[in-house]
C-alpha cells in the first residue's frame, strides 16, 4: 500500500522513497532515494525542503504502464482524464498547455506537453474505470473542489490504484 510516511515511520523496506520538498509542482523538489544511506547523506549535506522546511517521504511505487493518469473535474463531476507517460525517472508529470507569467514571459516548460516530443513525455487522452471516477468525485466532494484535478497511478506491484496528488486548479489541456 502507497503510504505517507513519518521520518521515523521509514524502515529499510520501505524503500525506494520519495521526498517531495513544497517548493512547488511539476515535479519540482521530488527527489527518489533508493536506500537508507543514501537518504541520510543527503540529508547530512542538506535537503532543499522550500521556504517552509516541509516535506513529505513517501514510498515509491512503480507505475504500471509507465504512466500515471490526471482526472480534471468542474462542478466536482468527471470532465475528462489524460493518461502522461513521463520519460524514466522524471517526476514532472505537468501536462498544461498554457506556461507562461502573468506579464507574457514564456515559464520553463521542461514539463509542459506542447513540449512533450521535445522532452520525452507522452499525454493522450483516456477514459477511466467507472470506479476511478466515483473515488475522483467523492474525493473531490469530500475536499469541496469545485475545479481541478486528481492525480493516480496504478501500482505494478499489486494493480491497486493509489491518488497520491489533489490539485485545486485544472491543468487547462485544450485537447483532453
Amino acid at each position: 500500500m502507497l503510504r505517507n510516511l513519518t521520518p521515523d515511520e521509514v524502515t529499510d523496506t520501505d524503500f525506494p522513497v520519495l521526498v517531495k520538498a513544497n517548493v512547488g509542482g511539476s515535479g519540482a523538489g521530488i527527489t527518489r532515494f533508493d536506500t537508507p544511506a543514501a537518504l541520510a547523506e543527503a540529508a547530512a549535506r542538506g535537503l532543499d525542503l522550500g521556504v517552509d522546511h516541509t516535506a513529505l517521504v513517501q514510498e515509491y511505487a512503480p507505475l504500471r504502464g509507465g504512466r500515471i493518469c490526471r482526472v480534471e473535474l468542474l462542478a466536482r463531476r468527471f470532465l475528462y482524464a489524460i493518461e502522461v507517460f513521463p520519460p524514466g525517472g522524471s517526476f514532472n508529470l505537468c501536462p498544461a498547455d498554457a506556461c507562461q507569467t502573468r506579464d507574457g514571459r514564456a515559464l520553463e516548460r521542461s514539463a509542459c506537453a506542447l513540449d512533450a516530443p521535445r522532452n520525452g513525455m507522452r499525454v493522450a487522452a483516456f477514459a477511466p474505470p467507472a470506479a476511478i471516477v466515483a473515488a475522483c468525485e467523492a474525493i473531490a466532494a469530500a475536499a469541496e473542489l469545485d475545479v481541478g484535478g486528481i492525480e493516480y497511478l496504478i501500482d505494478d506491484r499489486d494493480g491497486e490504484p493509489y491518488f497520491y496528488d489533489i490539485n485545486a486548479l485544472s491543468n487547462f489541456v485544450a485537447d483532453g
